[in-house]
């Protein structure tokens, strides 16, 4: 018989981990990004996300760059 028991939530907390890699990712790049423009790309497809880092934040990078990161 195996228990399983998730942790996340209830003795630790992974959510601040995760709403710091968009930031993270940017700032990797030496670019700044406000509040507004993350939470924007929290509700973006990836598809999206990607064309926003490049168009509008001018961050060149390419897939294997983002899939190492995240």
């Amino acid at each position: 018989m195996n228990i399983f028991f998730d942790l996340d939530g209830t003795l630790l907390d992974s959510m601040p981990m995760w709403n710091n890699l968009e930031r993270d990712f940017v700032e990797s790049y030496g670019k700044e990004i406000d509040n507004e423009s993350l939470w924007l790309l929290n509700s973006l497809t990836e598809k999206e996300m990607i064309k926003y880092l490049r168009d509008v934040l001018e961050i060149d990078f390419n897939y294997e760059e983002i899939e190492n990161f995240f």
